[in-house]
């Protein structure tokens, strides 16, 4: 009777043990998502696109070309023309490195 005490009062404990161990793990995950939010929000649609705009004018190869560009919530919409594809490659991928584009949508046409 007493190991089955014993046995009954260790479940319990390592059933308690897990469950506020879970509770607090599902806080934690709950935090992130916050924080994440809170981090994407820091660069608004305007700013995403004056800094496209710079990055491409600081380019003496790209200053040029008159490339159009749009910002709705992090995705960045380019229109315009290029001279080849090297261009249109190194655009897009210099699009992507600035702080609060989410994706690139490269209209862009080659002359």
């Amino acid at each position: 009777m007493k190991s089955l005490s014993t046995l009954w009062l260790t479940g319990l404990i390592l059933i308690s043990t897990s469950l506020l161990y879970g509770c607090d793990q599902d806080q934690k995950t709950a935090q992130l998502p916050q924080q994440n939010q809170s981090q994407t929000q820091e660069v608004n649609d305007k700013d995403v696109t004056a800094n496209v705009k710079q990055a491409l004018g600081d380019h003496t190869e790209f200053k040029h070309l008159n490339i159009t560009v749009v910002t709705t919530k992090g995705d960045v919409l380019l229109t315009g023309e290029v001279d080849n594809e090297d261009q249109l490659e190194t655009i897009t991928m210099l699009v992507h490195t600035i702080d609060g584009v989410h994706t690139v949508h490269n209209h862009l046409l080659t002359r």
